[in-house]
């Protein structure tokens, strides 16, 4: 698992680990696959996390919004409250860079998602739109060993954005960094 959490070479980096111990093994992988299922659909995030939290849109590798789960090469519009910017037509983007699950009946099982900060994927030409720069990463990892599940989630590179993006977008930015 440690090659899949990029090494924090640049910047700030955020680890945040929870586990939740079930009385029974069959209530341990409801659990597991609760959290699998919230994981993979991101436009329930936002249900998840409350109203002042970002809303997340998935956006299928072939450019065509759906409501079907997360897939490697998928990307995903942020709408971070307040302005949005111009390069990303109002989001904030991330790329899903790995997807892989584990099993092992009755002993293990894990899911792992990293999503990258991206460009928009609409018009070719643009940089990366993104409070963050391009080689930072969230890491979303969920486990189960025996009746123990664990949520983890690892950001890595964290570095404002600021390059060749317009003003009223660095303020922005700014604003959200600060906020989060």
């Amino acid at each position: 698992m440690a090659s899949i959490i990029p090494e924090n070479s640049k910047g700030k980096s955020l680890d945040i680990n929870r586990q939740v111990v079930e009385a029974t093994l069959k209530e341990a992988c409801k659990t597991f696959d609760r959290a699998c299922k919230r994981l993979l659909n991101p436009p329930v995030w936002y249900l998840i996390a409350g109203e002042l939290s970002a809303k997340f849109t998935l956006q299928k590798s072939d450019n065509k919004r759906d409501t079907k789960l997360v897939a490697v090469g998928d990307y995903l519009a942020i709408d971070v409250p307040g302005p949005g910017l111009k390069a990303g037509e109002g989001f904030h983007w991330v790329r899903v860079e790995v997807l892989e699950e584990n099993t092992e009946p009755y002993c293990y099982a894990s899911i792992i998602m990293r999503l990258r900060a991206s460009k928009n994927p609409c018009p070719k030409d643009a940089g990366i739109v993104h409070f963050f720069d391009g080689e930072a990463t969230s890491t979303f990892i969920i486990k189960r060993m025996g009746k123990t599940v664990y949520e983890s989630y690892y950001g890595r590179n964290e570095i404002a954005n600021t390059a060749n993006i317009p003003l009223l977008d660095k303020v922005t930015y700014y604003l959200v960094i600060a906020l989060f």
